[in-house]
């Protein structure tokens, strides 16, 4: 088993989903590493309030203090189907390829990035989630204390 760390955060994400206020609700961030310099296969886990379509774009907005210049892969356990990834600056877009089946609201989903390298060893208070469905963008923006728990996988 891969010894990683797990981020969990206190609170609530908050999507705004086609101008309508939707609650998106338990985001768990976890990493294989937090060390500053190394590279981590980061998981971000939320329960979906909405459906989100094969051809759905999910982005991470990261805080200060990560390198995300190496990011070209995302994964999912929940969501079949391949991705498009690109870094824009603090921010990573992972497009579902529309190959896979829609997920309904309700069920909980992650998206996986590898080779996020954290610059510190300090953990970020507050996370940027995007959701993107034919051009509508829904936004959210929490901060919370995000506190480190050893777990057992990713």
């Amino acid at each position: 088993m891969m010894s990683c760390r797990r981020l969990y955060s206190s609170f609530s994400i908050l999507l705004l989903i086609a101008g309508l206020g939707m609650t998106q609700s338990g985001l768990t961030v976890t990493a294989t590493s937090t060390a500053a310099g190394t590279p981590a296969v980061y998981a971000f886990s939320f329960t979906a309030d909405q459906e989100l379509s094969p051809r759905a774009e999910l982005a991470v907005v990261f805080p200060s203090g990560f390198d995300l210049s190496k990011v070209v892969m995302a994964d999912s356990r929940s969501m079949d189907g391949g991705w498009l990834v690109r870094v824009q600056g603090d921010t990573v877009w992972a497009q579902r390829s529309g190959l896979g089946k829609a997920m309904a609201a309700g069920t909980e989903v992650d998206l996986i990035l590898a080779a996020v390298v954290a610059e510190t060893s300090a953990a970020a208070p507050e996370w940027l989630l995007l959701h993107q469905e034919e051009n509508a963008l829904q936004t959210s923006r929490q901060r919370a204390e995000i506190t480190l728990r050893k777990a057992d996988r990713l």
